[in-house]
């Protein structure tokens, strides 16, 4: 990503969108393996999809809002870590 501080770009996007479809495969994974005895078919599908939904939205959100926040090399807000003195030996 080449994205500054408050800048996003598309690679950021592309993050964004590749984060809500993972979330979003886990999340109906999870509700899968946890119905009572593997039975898919009485899952609550529409339930499921609205976890789905809810949990790949707020993620793709958290991703750009990280983006939005943080420099090219990384650092939140623009404020980069204290440098410690090399050890010497």
């Amino acid at each position: 990503m080449n994205n500054g501080l408050f800048k996003l770009d598309w690679g950021s996007i592309a993050d964004a969108v590749l984060m809500s479809v993972v979330v979003a495969v886990g999340t109906a994974a999870v509700s899968i393996v946890s119905a009572p005895n593997f039975d898919v078919l009485s899952l609550d599908w529409e339930q499921v999809g609205h976890n789905m939904l809810n949990l790949a939205i707020i993620a793709s959100v958290l991703t750009l809002g990280k983006d939005l926040l943080s420099t090219n090399n990384g650092s939140l807000l623009g404020i980069t870590p204290p440098t410690t003195p090399a050890s010497q030996g």
